[in-house]
């Protein structure tokens, strides 16, 4: 993904856990700064993530934090890193451990399913309400 591409999905990801959308600002704001963001092997360095933004370190596993906040990580590992780490090379050494098209191709489709399943998960719990005629309150899009 080029630059303006992250800047546009970032401005334009609305998100309703408060742990996202400080890692989401603090994604966009470091898009635009020339800081540095911590990474450990092509991707986000977790402890350093959960100072900056200052969000318990523990809400970025699967299971213990909101599955937006999971999910926006797991796009910047896979999306966000590769340009920030490319941005990188021109101005400092950096070894980047040569991958296989098809392993990128692998994550980023895999990225995309954990964004699908969640999607499906919460269409299934509408259904499920639906189907038991409970009160259903969908936002305005």
């Amino acid at each position: 993904m080029e630059e303006n591409e992250l800047l546009t999905y970032l401005s334009d990801l609305k998100c309703i856990a408060l742990a996202a959308e400080k890692v989401r600002f603090y994604l966009l704001s470091n898009l635009r700064s020339t800081d540095q963001i911590s990474t450990n092997v092509a991707r986000l360095n977790i402890s350093a993530l959960s100072t900056h933004t200052a969000i318990d370190r523990q809400l970025f596993y699967k299971g213990r934090g909101p599955e937006e906040l999971i999910n926006l990580v797991t796009w910047a590992n896979t999306y966000y890193v590769p340009f920030i780490l490319s941005k990188k090379i021109g101005t400092t050494k950096v070894k980047i451990k040569k991958t296989n098209k098809y392993e990128l191709d692998a994550k980023r489709l895999a990225a995309e399913n954990l964004l699908l399943k969640a999607e499906i998960k919460k269409l299934e719990h509408i259904r499920s309400l639906i189907l038991s005629n409970k009160p259903l309150i969908i936002e305005p899009c």
